[in-house]
């Protein structure tokens, strides 16, 4: 767990201190007992419970691996608002590194539940570096 933990750890500084160089997610990384490979498939599920739990867990995840952002860009467009506002909060966790998903945050300002909107509000001036 520690291993995990310090490879998550360094992964961030990376990512944080603006590293040009790609870096490689260790493939045997484990969120919740599981891969990220099975939560970024369970976010595509039919059953909005597990969507919800796999976004939850994405959510955690953030910069410690990429592929996880376009998984919360597309649940912002989701027909579930739970599954809406999560992935509005997690990429709001993620903060920079998540500026891929500006375009689709201002577009979840208009959402028709408020607190999806006013969420949105707050992570776009988080991932600007605003807040």
């Amino acid at each position: 767990m520690q291993i995990i933990l310090l490879r998550i750890a360094l992964l961030l500084c990376l990512t944080l201190a603006g590293c040009s160089r790609s870096v490689t997610v260790p493939s045997d990384l484990t969120f919740s007992g599981h891969n990220v490979q099975h939560w970024l498939t369970l976010a595509k599920s039919k059953q909005a419970k597990d969507r919800k739990h796999a976004i939850d867990v994405l959510s955690n995840v953030g910069p410690a691996h990429p592929d996880a952002i376009p998984y919360l860009i597309v649940a912002l467009r989701d027909t579930d608002v739970s599954i809406r506002l999560a992935a509005v909060q997690g990429l709001s966790k993620i903060g920079p590194p998540a500026n891929s998903a500006l375009s689709a945050l201002e577009i979840s300002l208009k959402d028709n539940d408020k607190r999806v909107s006013e969420q949105a509000k707050g992570a776009i001036k988080r991932i600007k570096g605003e807040q």
